[in-house]
């Protein structure tokens, strides 16, 4: 019964050992408790990536070996994650030449794939154009941010939401006001800055929970569940029990406005099971802050192992999907 995973960063894990990894556990937990299921596992993650980009993960590497269930990895940066527009305005991307597989609202109105650019040449050719002036802060931080990975991590303020992440700095402000320019002026994204203040130092995210979200959100979250389509599809063709994970800042059950969402989204993809790691963090008498490093937003060794527990707890329900 093989278990895949597929993820972003969290998934990743650079952040601990490989025998610390969700991944690890879980094949650990199931070969002493139950080993007659004979569960192995595997992961796939890269950061940065949300569902619409992770979809070449399963079909060039999970599908191959044949998984039994895989296992979505859910954020809440995912929802923003999966727009192409947004991704492309943050991280200064051509939206026709994206790293990975992406997709948007084709011209008849149905979504539509957007291939990755060819080469990373290619990639770095389409740039959008940088703002003459320098993105960061005084020549000290700039030279020591150079010099320094850690140094950079460190000043760029990975606890902290990325909204709030430089203040009110306004090289870096300038920047995204440059960019902001190049991709409204998209002939694909011209609606881009519609009904919301893209510059405003405010948690963009809260947009996504409007009834009426702006163009630019809304399209975030029909590309998320069209990625969420794509891979229930997959899964039906190969006969594999899709299940996803939320992060524990998703909340649980109740009245958690992004577990709602996701709720919605994943029934209007055809329905697919939803296990809920902050559920079974507060079950387990923790809190988020306990499964989280305490300057890094990514899980601890105690984070991976909750991840684990929650999808094996999953499993031993459902037993007959390693049929």
């Amino acid at each position: 019964c093989h278990v895949t995973l597929i993820g972003d960063s969290f998934v990743e894990a650079r952040e601990v050992p490989i025998a610390d990894k969700a991944h690890v556990h879980l094949q650990e937990l199931a070969v002493r408790e139950l080993p007659e299921l004979d569960v192995t596992t595997s992961a796939f993650g890269h950061q940065g990536s949300a569902q619409v980009n992770q979809l070449p993960f399963y079909d060039r590497y999970a599908r191959s070996l044949s998984p039994d269930v895989v296992v979505l990895v859910f954020g809440w940066n995912d929802f923003e994650g999966n727009s192409l527009g947004f991704q492309s305005w943050l991280n200064g991307r051509d939206p026709d030449h994206p790293p990975w597989l992406s997709a948007r609202r084709g011209p008849d109105g149905e979504m539509e794939f957007v291939p990755p650019a060819a080469s990373l040449e290619e990639l770095r050719a389409n740039l959008l154009p940088r703002w003459p002036g320098r993105p960061r802060g005084n020549a000290f931080e700039r030279t020591v941010r150079e010099w320094s990975y850690l140094a950079d991590k460190v000043w760029a303020g990975r606890n902290v939401p990325f909204h709030q992440r430089f203040g009110d700095r306004q090289p870096i402000r300038r920047q995204w006001r440059h960019w902001l320019e190049a991709i409204s002026g998209h002939p694909r994204h011209r609606d881009f800055a519609e009904g919301w203040e893209p510059l405003a130092l405010e948690p963009w995210s809260r947009y996504l929970l409007r009834e009426n979200p702006p163009p630019v959100f809304r399209e975030a979250l029909d590309v998320t569940r069209f990625a969420l389509e794509q891979f229930r599809e997959r899964a039906e063709r190969d006969g594999v029990a899709l299940v996803v994970l939320t992060d524990d800042e998703i909340g649980g059950g109740g009245d958690n406005p992004w577990f709602e969402l996701l709720s919605e989204l994943v029934a209007a993809a055809g329905g697919i099971p939803v296990i809920s790691l902050y559920d079974h963090v507060i079950a387990m008498g923790d809190e988020s802050a306990d499964i989280r490093f305490k300057h890094d937003v990514h899980w601890n060794a105690l984070g991976h192992r909750r991840a684990a527990e929650a999808i094996w707890e999953w499993l031993k329900r459902h037993p007959d999907v390693c049929d």
